[in-house]
């Protein structure tokens, strides 16, 4: 969820979409041991549904924006419980798939 907020806080700060190095160079500033885990973390939050990304020809790259820019990382965990997981033990533990007991 440290991802999500970190992109929120991107959009916020930028109002409008941003380009993959505007998110590396956001993320290295402000929580340099994310940069690791960012790629897997977009993949499953585009994957989830909660960014976009598109091919933006004025930029000439790809850009990210918020599915939903009202929607925190709160809304999410609750809809999602399983990224509980994903935060506490890594992502290999992660799944949107709800798993069986």
């Amino acid at each position: 969820m440290i991802t999500f907020n970190l992109l929120k806080e991107l959009f916020e700060k930028q109002k409008g979409p941003v380009t993959t190095n505007e998110i590396i160079n956001h993320v290295a500033d402000k929580s340099p041991r994310n940069l690791e885990n960012l790629v897997s973390n977009m993949i499953v939050l585009e994957k989830g549904g909660f960014v976009k990304k598109r091919f933006d020809r004025k930029k000439s790259s790809y850009v990210w924006e918020l599915s939903d820019p009202k929607l925190n990382g709160t809304e999410i965990l609750e809809r999602y419980p399983e990224l509980y997981e994903q935060t506490l033990y890594g992502e290999g533990s992660f799944s949107l798939k709800k798993r069986k007991r």
